[in-house]
């Protein structure tokens, strides 16, 4: 325990140190571009089922903002109205203030919500529908004397700003253990909070500030009857840390509850459509029996095991705070098979538990068998399977063992830092003599991906943008010799820590090749890659212009297929063509279209990829993302999480050009060659200025360079390079056009601002190149 503690403190001091840095760090200013909306923060948060509430929102580029729109249908919002001080019999709209009502059929959850504005619907935040009563952070609250009143069993959604502090009291009783859970990056507000307790006479009696697994709770069982305080404050006291400034404040939710939290299940995932044998380990279980697993905070967790009816397959819209919560030292998970499941609460007569995922297994459950510590005493499975176990103790080693056949190929995969722990495991993979003396295989630390060419060292798409990289250790293995195989599998830091909590899927399974997508908004970047920010941003696609959204490709198990891109869902007079994504790729973009005759519109599109994986059609709808909280490369990352749809907005202001290349056709060539593709510039309104061509979206051994059409020319052409060794079929590629326009942006009542001048990126029409077959001699595949 001594060592978990010291384990957990130095966590905190890095995490306090890195805070820091971010602090004092300036973080840069967004690049002028065309505006599009964006939602930095609302206030209050949530809301319960059957009730309304007052909800006030702060952003960027939300001028004339209208509606609010929620991922669920049964949450709904108007504008508040107050009477015109000029005319009485006049009702105008309360700037950015709404009153959202929720159906008391909505489960509670997390959802989405965006801002809708004259610069189309937002990017999202968090909105949570919760059984509990809400209330509203009252100033003045600074300090213990002028604390603010809470009731137990209830939830005030706060802001922190620099220097703050909030302090609430409350009334428990002798023996009661109250959890309290103070809500922040899990709702979208990035910021470290701190929880300190006071008793009546102003005492510090403790403190939370460590939220190694997910939330940040302080577990406090009352030794008497009284009154007691609680505080929140940053933990770098800083002001205007995060993007947005006063646009994006420190929020929080703060809740005082008494009904069960489930800190972990055991085991962490099932046999899809099974009714399955689960142990929930937590606090204030109903029936629950005390264990001898004890809490850094040195409290005792408890077991209640229960039986669950696995659903057959995942919900279509998955709970946010499911994916909120399975990013412990990454910002999201990968979609997968392996990453698959359903979101529980534990049902008690005073309130649901909190949600917690439990994934679809990908091979029948077996469970970590001690002891298993040692070469000596291996646990014997058989494959394929899933083995659920915990790097419980300080040294843990467990050590498996299996038979194979002689060219089987199966999958090895670790799932424990994606299920939201905070581990690194590691992986030795070793082939046992017939003296049972074994030989290293292969070390395996962080994710791979084989079978697409040469090995990727971590599987991260989607980069800066959505950063999927994972500590979580995955491997192809293909069995060598009949006999018998052993894995050694081990924390990278088991000498200084174990818990209970840091749980484990271990699956040894069949290959299953398959993918899956992933949308992104598309940020306008600063041409130096060190220099690039990725910023909350929502796609708007102007009347007579192109936007574009990028799709992340994930494959898995060895698949290298081509994979068919479309959309579908747009509005009249919006086009997006189709693209196909090759086996080098791991990105694509789909450019989308606006005519003249556009109208303004926003909702929901589906991205559909559509491939042959073992001779059979399969169909795959991408999942949406968006960036939550600036990042710049050269310095920090941002923070990215999935969402529920992916969002278009179109609006009738008019693109200051369109930039067409190669014509609307299909260039066919054959390798080896170069080519001349026609650019054509279509200038609106006043636009007058140079362009500027650069490639950005290039397929593997196709290239070209950057050119410029001057002010004073329509068209021009551009070279396209294509290497002998570029694969042979359909290819994408796209530019970016890098100008100079006079843009008058409106005011709040809509009539138009002073005109300034921006230095804007917009995409290019994509441009189609088909390569041919070499006519003699063999081709080599191309480099991955």
């Amino acid at each position: 325990m001594r060592q978990i503690r010291q384990t957990i403190y130095s966590w905190c001091i890095f995490s306090c140190c890195l805070l820091t840095a971010l602090a004092l760090y300036p973080l840069p200013q967004a690049s002028a571009q065309l505006p599009a909306a964006t939602l930095s923060s609302l206030q209050p948060v949530g809301a319960n089922p059957g009730s309304a509430v007052e909800v006030k929102i702060t952003g960027v580029n939300l001028e004339q903002v209208s509606a609010l729109q929620f991922s669920h249908p049964g949450i709904t919002a108007v504008q508040k109205m107050k009477q015109d001080p000029k005319q009485k019999d006049k009702q105008i709209p309360v700037a950015n203030t709404f009153l959202v009502t929720v159906k008391p059929d909505v489960p509670l959850g997390v959802y989405d919500v965006r801002a809708l504005s004259h610069y189309g619907l937002s990017s999202p935040r968090s909105f949570v529908v919760s059984n509990l009563p809400e209330t509203v952070e009252q100033e003045p609250n600074d300090d213990l004397e002028h604390a603010q009143e809470m009731q137990v069993k209830s939830t005030t959604d706060g802001v922190i700003t620099g220097g703050d502090y909030d302090v609430y009291r409350f009334q428990a009783k002798q023996g009661q253990r109250l959890l309290i859970l103070c809500e922040a990056k899990q709702i979208d507000a990035f910021w470290e909070p701190i929880l300190t307790l006071y008793d009546a006479s102003g005492k510090q009696i403790q403190e939370a500030r460590d939220p190694t697994f997910h939330d940040l709770i302080l577990d406090f069982t009352a030794p008497k009857d009284g009154e007691y305080s609680v505080r929140v404050h940053d933990l770098l006291y800083a002001q205007n840390r995060y993007v947005g400034g006063n646009n994006n404040p420190c929020y929080y939710r703060l809740t005082i509850n008494d009904a069960p939290y489930i800190d972990y299940v055991f085991p962490p995932a099932a046999k899809a459509g099974t009714q399955t044998s689960f142990t929930l380990y937590g606090r204030n279980l109903p029936g629950g029996k005390a264990t001898a697993q004890l809490l850094p905070c040195g409290k005792p967790l408890e077991a209640l095991t229960v039986e669950i009816d696995v659903p057959e397959t995942a919900p279509a819209k998955p709970a946010i705070e499911t994916f909120q919560r399975l990013r412990f030292g990454s910002m999201v998970a990968a979609p997968s098979d392996s990453m698959e499941g359903f979101a529980y609460r534990l049902p008690a007569e005073n309130g649901p538990s909190n949600s917690v995922f439990i994934g679809f297994a990908t091979a029948p459950v077996v469970a970590e068998q001690e002891p298993n510590d040692t070469s000596e005493s291996p646990q014997m499975v058989n494959v394929p399977c899933e083995i659920a176990g915990r790097f419980a103790t300080v040294g843990d080693r467990d050590w498996y063992d299996f038979e194979a056949k002689k060219g089987d190929v199966y999958q090895i995969e670790v799932l424990s830092q994606r299920l939201g722990v905070g581990t690194d495991a590691f992986l030795v993979l070793q082939q046992v003599n017939a003296d049972g003396t074994a030989k290293d295989l292969q070390e395996i630390d962080d994710q791979t991906l084989a079978g697409i060419g040469r090995r990727t060292r971590v599987l991260n798409v989607g980069k800066y943008s959505f950063n999927s990289k994972t500590d979580d250790p995955g491997y192809r293995f293909k069995v060598p010799a009949d006999g018998k195989y052993r894995i050694l599998l081990r924390d990278m830091y088991f000498m200084t820590r174990g818990d209970d909590r840091f749980v484990y899927r271990l699956s040894i399974r069949k290959e299953q090749p398959d993918f899956r997508l992933v949308t992104a908004t598309h940020y306008p970047e600063d041409l130096g890659p060190q220099n690039r920010n990725r910023e909350p941003w929502s796609t708007l696609l102007r009347r007579g212009g192109v936007e574009r959204i990028d799709v992340l490709v994930y494959r898995w198990d060895g698949f290298t297929g081509d994979i068919r891109l479309h959309v579908k869902g747009l509005p009249p007079g919006v086009t997006c063509e189709e693209t196909t994504v090759r086996p080098y790729q791991q990105t694509a973009a789909l450019i989308f279209k606006a005519d003249q005759s556009v109208k303004n519109w926003q909702g929901p599109i589906q991205v559909i990829g559509e491939a042959v994986i073992d001779g059979k059609q399969e169909t795959r709808v991408a999942e949406g993302s968006a960036v939550m909280a600036l990042g710049r490369t050269a310095r920090f990352v941002p923070r990215s999480r999935r969402t529920r749809e992916t969002i278009l907005s179109v609006t009738e202001e008019q693109a200051p050009c369109l930039v067409t290349i190669g014509a609307g056709k299909v260039w066919k060539t054959p390798a080896d060659t170069k080519i001349k593709v026609p650019v054509q510039v279509t200038r609106y309104g006043d636009f007058k200025g140079a362009v500027q061509l650069i490639p950005v979206v290039n397929p593997d051994k196709i290239s070209s360079k950057v050119m410029t059409i001057p002010a004073d020319k329509d068209s021009g052409e551009v070279e396209i390079v294509v290497d002998k060794r570029a694969i042979t079929g359909p290819h994408q590629m796209v530019f970016e056009v890098k100008t100079d326009v006079q843009y008058s942006k409106i005011k709040a009542d809509g009539t138009p601002g002073s005109p300034r001048k921006l230095s804007i990126r917009i995409p290019t029409t994509q441009i189609n190149v088909q390569v041919e077959p070499v006519p003699t001699g063999k081709q080599e595949k191309p480099a991955t």
